[in-house]
């Protein structure tokens, strides 16, 4: 026997609890609920979102895979990132920060999600959060991510600035840099700057009207000469 009393209140709950252990209800050892009919609409609901996504989800085709290795190495190429920078990420990276810097470019932010970036750029999510994640890096800090939570709903999509010096000079340079020559046949068809040869382009222009031609050839004729008469016609006249 042990030295230590038992007291009356667990000799009174013993033959209860020997009880339940005698019927082996895990529910009671456990001290489980039974699952109440909304936790199981929410659980059938849930296994029909994950079978519906695995239905949806396929493999791309091979003209597709194409579209998208053209897009990524399009954007990866491209010249929205400065050397010093672009040379510290893979090329599925640059392809997502190049979209990035697209779109801060335009309106000086970029508000775009996950998704719509792997679109344009032709990567993955993957490939996107690990860009996002090394850009905004106490040791690179290229970027800076504002993040915008709901209380009960879906976040806002993230709000990504560029805070790097030398980026931001870069696509400064790109903003303010303006072609030479206008026109797709690098031919500048401007108005000169003085008045004199503004006025030689404006004559030149009407002498090569089809009109002008014409009052040309015929002026060594006689004045009452008309292009619709024929020159025997005078001699009859």
């Amino acid at each position: 026997m042990s030295e230590f009393p038992v007291s009356a209140a667990l000799l009174r709950t013993l033959p209860r609890l020997m009880a339940r252990v005698r019927s082996g209800s895990s529910e009671a050892l456990h001290a489980t609920r039974p699952a109440t009919q909304p936790h199981l609409k929410q659980a059938a609901h849930c296994a029909s979102d994950r079978v519906v996504a695995e239905a949806i989800r396929r493999r791309p085709t091979t003209e597709e895979r194409e579209k998208e290795i053209g897009r990524r190495r399009t954007w990866a190429g491209g010249g929205n990132m400065p050397p010093d920078v672009r040379s510290r990420y893979s090329e599925a990276e640059r392809a997502a920060l190049s979209v990035i810097a697209e779109q801060c470019k335009r309106k000086g932010f970029c508000d775009l999600s996950l998704d719509e970036i792997a679109r344009l750029a032709g990567v993955g999510r993957t490939s996107i959060q690990n860009a996002i994640r090394k850009a905004r890096s106490k040791e690179r800090a290229h970027i800076s991510v504002r993040e915008r939570p709901q209380r009960g709903s879906k976040s806002l999509t993230n709000i990504i600035k560029i805070i790097c010096i030398s980026w931001l000079g870069w696509i400064a340079r790109a903003i303010g840099f303006k072609r030479l020559n206008t026109s797709e046949t690098a031919v500048n068809y401007s108005l000169s700057k003085s008045p004199k040869e503004a006025k030689q382009a404006f004559e030149k222009e009407g002498a090569d009207r089809p009109e002008t031609q014409s009052h040309r050839l015929f002026s060594g004729f006689s004045p009452g000469f008309s292009p619709g008469r024929r020159i025997g016609d005078d001699a009859t006249a």
